[in-house]
């Protein structure tokens, strides 16, 4: 059929995303999701056109159309944050690419791993370097349209501890040798340097010991290169990787 035919069978239909002949539809689209009441997005029809189109403007453009990768636009309480900068994202469509998901997920950088073995039965895994990062786009993605979907996003535990001694970097450091007279303002001064820090915990019982929460782990790892065995108040410290508080009791259904 030449363009001309399709064309007068656009004309004699109402421009929707279901009658629309797909090479003029690109146009519709950009009207008609202005407006999401006239979208029934439970209609597999409109989510397959939603899809196929929606990922060649994108690929495109370069540039995610808002008509297409929805997140919501929602308040959070950042300090709620469970410990876990994992997510599982469920019902991505299968034809997407890692650069699709990286362009939706990840405006700062601080997306270092999509891992993608089980696509074709729509679920991605991501992994955030910050903490903050993890939540927010949890909080703001979990319900959002990605080309086509209603994907839904939740946490799940980023790494499996073998030994709870000797812990992966998940952002927390625990630091002994210090003086038993050390401040959490003189410890708080210190080691933000290396990054923002969540929390810092001193035991009531542990008299020069601290525990240091970076909400990103790169900051954590920076901080244990340059200062494990270096002086700090006048004692020469040790610095280890440690579990974040509360880590084994966390429910990742928030």
């Amino acid at each position: 059929m030449e363009n001309k035919d399709l064309w007068a069978e656009f004309v004699r239909t109402p421009p929707s995303l279901v009658s629309t002949p797909p090479c003029l539809l690109s146009g519709v689209i950009n009207h008609t999701l202005q407006n999401p009441q006239m979208i029934n997005l439970n209609d597999p029809e409109v989510s397959v056109i939603l899809g196929n189109i929606g990922m060649e403007e994108y690929r495109k453009s370069k540039t995610p159309p808002s008509s297409l990768l929805v997140p919501k636009n929602i308040s959070i309480d950042i300090q709620s944050a469970p410990e876990s900068r994992c997510l599982l994202v469920s019902n991505v469509p299968h034809r997407v690419l890692e650069s699709d998901i990286r362009s939706f997920f990840d405006s700062n950088g601080s997306l270092y791993s999509i891992i993608m073995d089980e696509i074709d039965i729509g679920n991605v895994v991501l992994k955030f370097y910050d903490l903050k990062q993890a939540y927010q786009a949890k909080h703001k993605m979990d319900g959002s349209l990605f080309f086509g979907n209603i994907i839904s996003v939740s946490f799940i535990q980023d790494y499996q501890v073998i030994d709870p001694h000797h812990p992966p970097n998940l952002g927390t450091i625990a630091v002994f040798q210090m003086a038993p007279a050390t401040k959490e303002v003189y410890i708080q001064s210190h080691f933000s340097q290396y990054g923002e820090i969540k929390q810092i915990r001193i035991p009531s019982l542990n008299g020069g010991q601290a525990y240091i929460e970076y909400w990103d782990i790169r900051d954590a790892k920076r901080a244990q290169k340059a200062m494990n065995g270096k002086h700090f108040m006048g004692k020469r410290i040790a610095i280890q990787f440690a579990l974040p508080p509360g880590y084994k009791k966390l429910s990742f259904n928030q």
